[in-house]
Order: structure tokens, then sequence, then C-alpha cells
């Protein structure tokens, strides 16, 4: 069995690395997903990330920027759950956070279907078009799409290899800095690429697969900056004037003039559900029956500023009766 790190490296155009590969794997899309979901149970999805990348025939230059630069990223948040805010360092909290691109609004359902046809689609000569999908820690988004999404990646028959960073990052001798596993914004480092807003699910889907690109092409690309003891250590910033940080900037450059996705809206406020607004200029009355009724202070004084439906005390189970956050 061939180690992940080899399985991309072929995809990633490496000349013969895998010569008995069936022919129909030449059409391969390599697509990487990221969901993020609100900290607190029954934890609804809140956004989806979605960044697929397109093959080079050529082989990679420095920092892979011929490869990166094939990359495109989507970001939606889940409308029924995008009020959802966690409080963790690096979560996307808001519109602006999404520096690969525009951020789409987008329903439940219409989540389900843009991840199954993201995943379950033909290629040119009309037939189901191979995935090696690429997921950062794998298992849990893995049962969240089928428990929380209802999308069975398994079932669908398409995808023909998952690949997880975490994997790839100790097939490229990558430590990880806490525990068994290498958290993505530690990976993120490793490359010099900054995990600003990582939380956000567009951001993350962009580190994710730029971090499996550049973990499994390390070696190749930065073994003679590194000594022959060392091939674990973090790669130079800056290698024949050209640093990670100008690369990156180029592929968020590329992103926001790429043309938008069709799906979704640009437009939608998360405290009244207007779609001709953003929620920085919501003036719309708003009032939760249940917060001015509680005699608690605070909930009082909160009273005004969301909407019964959106009120984050119930689903806490502080306050009333629980929104229907199955999903």
């Amino acid at each position: 069995m061939h180690p992940d790190t080899t399985i991309l490296r072929h995809f990633l155009g490496g000349p013969g690395i895998l010569p008995m590969a069936p022919e129909y794997l030449a059409t391969s899309a390599i697509i990487c997903l990221n969901l993020e979901w609100w900290q607190k149970e029954p934890h609804p999805t809140t956004e989806i990330g979605i960044a697929e990348f397109f093959p080079s025939t050529t082989g990679p230059s420095m920092h892979a920027a011929n490869h990166l630069s094939n990359i495109r990223i989507a970001h939606a948040r889940i409308m029924p759950h995008a009020h959802l805010e966690n409080q963790f360092s690096g979560a996307g909290k808001a519109e602006d956070l999404f520096y690969f691109g525009t951020t789409k609004y987008i329903t439940l359902s219409s989540a389900r279907d843009i991840l199954t046809n993201t995943l379950l689609r033909t290629n040119t000569a009309g037939q189901k078009q191979p995935i090696i999908l690429l997921l950062h820690g794998a298992e849990a988004k893995l049962a969240h799409l089928k428990n929380k999404l209802g999308v069975d990646v398994a079932g669908l028959g398409t995808v023909v290899k998952i690949l997880d960073t975490q994997t790839l990052a100790k097939q490229a001798n990558i430590p990880a800095q806490k525990g068994a596993m290498i958290s993505l914004a530690d990976l993120s480092r490793h490359f010099n690429i900054a995990p600003v807003n990582h939380h956000n699910a567009g951001n993350a889907a962009a580190y994710t697969i730029m971090c499996g690109i550049l973990a499994t092409l390390k070696h190749e690309i930065y073994g003679k900056y590194l000594p022959a003891t060392g091939l674990s250590q973090v790669p130079p910033t800056t290698i024949l004037g050209r640093s990670m940080g100008d690369v990156v900037g180029s592929v968020m450059r590329a992103n926001r003039n790429a043309p938008v996705v069709p799906w979704g809206t640009e437009v939608f406020c998360t405290r009244c559900d207007g779609l001709d607004h953003l929620v920085g200029m919501c003036m719309a009355r708003v009032l939760c029956e249940e917060c001015l009724g509680s005699g608690d202070p605070r909930k009082v004084r909160a009273a005004r500023t969301h909407k019964v439906e959106k009120c984050v005390f119930r689903v806490r189970g502080d306050g009333g009766g629980a929104m229907d956050l199955s999903n």
C-alpha cells in the first residue's frame, strides 16, 4: 500500500509516481472540505468551506507557488445558524473574515445539495468523476457530514481516496506541537503560513489544501535548504527572493478576483433575516419575548438585540424551550 504522500504526489503531476494507477483516475478531482459547527450542543453546522486544486503538468516551483495558484476556494455560512458565534481563537465570526473570496449565505438544504454535487459529478467524458477528498481531522468531519448534514461520503461511490493532512504531516516528518496529531494552525505555521481566522471554514479549507500540497512536496522543494538531519524543521520563510507570505497573498488575490460561485446570496442579516442588508447595517426592530419576560436582568437587557427564534439562551438550555438545531 502506498503512503498518502505518494498518492497525492501522483495527482500533483509526478511523472511515473504510480505507473500502475488505473487510467480512469487521471480525471480525478482533488477537493478539500471543511466544516465549522457551533461549539455548544447539539453542534449545528454554521459554515462550509470548499477548495479544489486544478492540477499542473509542471513540477513544483519555489513554495509550490505554481500549484497553490491553481486552488479555488468557496465559503458559505448556513443561514439558520449563522448567528451562532464560537468564542474560541480563530473562529470565523463575521462576513469580512474570509480572505480568499466572497462569503455566501445558503440554506441548510442547499448546503447538503452543494456538498453532494461537489463530490458527485461527471467528468468531460460523462462518467462519474473520481474524487480525492482532503480533510484535516477526517474522522470528525466525515461523521459530521453524515450525522448532521446527511451526506454519506462512502455511499456516493465517487470518493476513491480520503486523505488527512494530519497523516500527510506525519509521513513528511512534521512533528505535532501538542498531542499525537498536529493542529491545522501548527501545520500552517510550519510552512510559514499565518493561520489567521483559521476557524472560518473557507480560510480553513484554503490552509488545509495548501498544507496538504506543501507537506507532500516538502522534501522535494525544501530538501536542499534543510540539513540532512533536520528535514522535520520549518523551511526558510524566504528563498530566492520569494516569501511564503507573498505566495499566500497571491492566492488570496487570485481567488478574490475569480468569478463568484453561482449559489447562495451575498447579503443576509443574521439578526433579522433580511435579504437587503448585513447585520452591521440592521435597523430592524426585533424582540425576544422570552428574554423580556424572564426576570433575569442580563436577558432583559439583551431582549431587543435578537428575535426569539435566534435566542442563544434557549439553545444553551437556560431559558425557555430549546430551538430545533438537530442539524
